[in-house]
């Protein structure tokens, strides 16, 4: 998984030196990172973030392992949160890999550890079932079977804005 992860970085460093390089989409604050990849199904799953998206990966975990799809066709996986549709591409190192797009473009994060923390966060909710939550006293709450990425990453983005907060007027009391 490492070799595979680590080839997915640097492709997509050298994409944003030379294809990406003078766009004005990208965000500044931010550097190609993969994040949280680990085996699911016959797959590396994580978070590939760059300056200009973040999206859900999937790497085969070997080669051969199964068809993917022909670059720009789709297909839908069940995650416990509910059906994800991917997109199928090809880079020259990596091979094909799917990715389903968590925030293009990124500039609602501000840094890499927020965007980091994101990353992290939508695959524990992706691989967390949201038809019912158990509380801790044990009974189950409704909770939607759909997920509004602009939602999750709104409220991501006003709680670290909550936490800067609160560390601007900790400082000032200083």
């Amino acid at each position: 998984m490492t070799k595979a992860v680590g080839e997915l970085e640097s492709c997509f460093r050298q994409i944003q030196q030379q294809r990406m390089r003078d766009m004005p989409i990208l965000n500044k604050a931010l550097q190609v990172a993969a994040v949280g990849f680990h085996p699911w199904r016959e797959f590396w799953m994580g978070v590939l973030i760059t300056p200009w998206f973040a999206n859900l990966v999937l790497l085969p975990a070997a080669a051969g392992a199964g068809t993917l799809p022909a670059p720009g066709s789709s297909a839908s996986f069940a995650f416990p949160a509910g059906r994800f549709t991917f997109i199928s591409a090809r880079e020259a190192g990596i091979g094909t890999f799917l990715s389903c797009s968590l925030l293009s473009p990124v500039f609602e994060l501000r840094t890499q550890q927020q965007a980091e923390e994101m990353a992290r966060e939508a695959i524990r909710t992706i691989m967390r079932s949201h038809t019912a939550n158990r509380s801790d006293n044990g009974t189950h709450d409704a909770v939607p079977d759909k997920i509004s990425r602009r939602r999750f990453l709104a409220r991501l983005a006003a709680s670290d804005t909550d936490a800067a907060a609160t560390a601007d007027k900790r400082s000032d009391r200083l």
